[in-house]
């Protein structure tokens, strides 16, 4: 972990980005606190233990600053064994407090990764300056459903809305949601930048195999220029 905290360190450059993929399995006390001006990180680490690949995220954003940061990625990715990796909250709103992600953070991805909606909820409502969301559900653990869509609709009102400034919104799901809602919150959203378009992109995990849902009516009710929809 010390060598992870000495390579941030050690980089400078404004545009500087870090894909950290091993991170060890045991506790790595004293960790020194240091201060990164990378713009992007990811944050891709497999280890078979959830709980335990989380506590060391953990003890890693413990130690960090990141004043500069603009993309923030975690992804475990997959490998024969693993299982998604545990969201480390208590560390986050700490980490996004020093490092002003109010302010700075416009890219986050979270996929893979066992977190609550409330957990996510409550990250969200510290970074309020981000442009794109990219989430996903989990086999055993479903994450895009009514509670968190309500809450990234705009006409939830000025306090309870998450992300005001939402341009870009991925969503990797099995489809347990209301399609009201989803649609509500896009049509909410669609126009809130003046000439700028909105940016849907639904990744269907169920493979086709679900068609419950029909996006036809939604694309065809709004203009092309102001709402750019993909469903892969």
């Amino acid at each position: 972990m010390a060598s992870i905290l000495s390579t941030m360190a050690q980089l400078s450059h404004p545009d500087a980005a870090l894909t950290i993929r091993g991170i060890p399995a045991r506790p790595s006390p004293n960790l020194p606190s240091i201060t990164s001006t990378i713009a992007s990180l990811v944050v891709s680490i497999m280890i078979r233990g959830d709980a335990v690949g989380g506590q060391r995220v953990g003890e890693l954003w413990s130690c960090l600053t990141l004043p500069n940061l603009r993309t923030l990625t975690v992804d475990p990715g997959i490998s024969p064994g693993s299982r998604p990796l545990y969201w480390p909250s208590n560390q986050f709103k700490p980490l996004a407090a020093r490092s002003s992600f109010h302010n700075t953070l416009r890219v986050l991805r979270i996929s893979r990764v066992f977190i609550t909606e409330d957990e996510l909820t409550r990250a969200l409502e510290y970074l309020g300056s981000r442009e794109r969301l990219e989430i996903s559900d989990q086999p055993s653990h479903l994450l895009i459903k009514d509670f968190l869509l309500q809450r990234l609709t705009q006409d939830s009102g000025p306090d309870a809305c998450l992300i005001p400034n939402l341009r870009y919104l991925y969503c990797a799901m099995f489809f347990r949601f209301t399609e009201e809602v989803y649609i509500d919150l896009i049509l909410l959203r669609v126009g809130s930048f003046g000439g700028e378009p909105f940016h849907a992109v639904v990744h269907d995990l169920w493979n086709g195999e679900d068609d419950r849902f029909d996006f036809a009516e939604l694309v065809n009710s709004v203009d092309p220029e102001r709402l750019r929809f993909q469903l892969t």
